[in-house]
């Protein structure tokens, strides 16, 4: 069974508040197809579960975690926002749970996966 982490996105900020303005009338044209942006797979307040599919030692107290957040999923954040990870370990009887903040190194256009460090 893999591992599964809860990691939780920064908000992000509104494009625009300005209202938008009426476009001139032109004429009758088809619709250009638009390519469709990837969803977000991160979430400013809600904790998401996303297996941990690869880890590999950077050195002896560093490593890189992968996640996998879906196929045609981008995490949502913009260069140096980070994201909270959790999760749940037992140790003998007792539950632990730990909570960490990294910023992730992985390209933020990057599709599918997160990394950190």
């Amino acid at each position: 069974e893999k591992l599964q982490v809860g990691l939780i996105g920064a908000s992000r900020a509104a494009s625009s508040t300005a209202p938008a303005t009426p476009a001139a009338a032109a004429p009758s044209a088809p619709p250009t197809p638009k390519a469709s942006a990837p969803s977000v797979a991160l979430h400013p307040v809600e904790w998401r579960a996303f297996p941990l599919v690869n880890v590999r030692n950077i050195n002896a107290d560093c490593i890189l975690m992968r996640f996998d957040i879906g196929a045609g999923r981008v995490s949502g954040l913009r260069p140096g926002q980070h994201l909270n990870a959790r999760v749940q370990l037992r140790r003998g009887q007792e539950l632990l749970e730990v909570q960490r903040k990294y910023t992730p190194v992985s390209d933020v256009e990057a599709v599918g996966y997160v990394e950190l460090l």
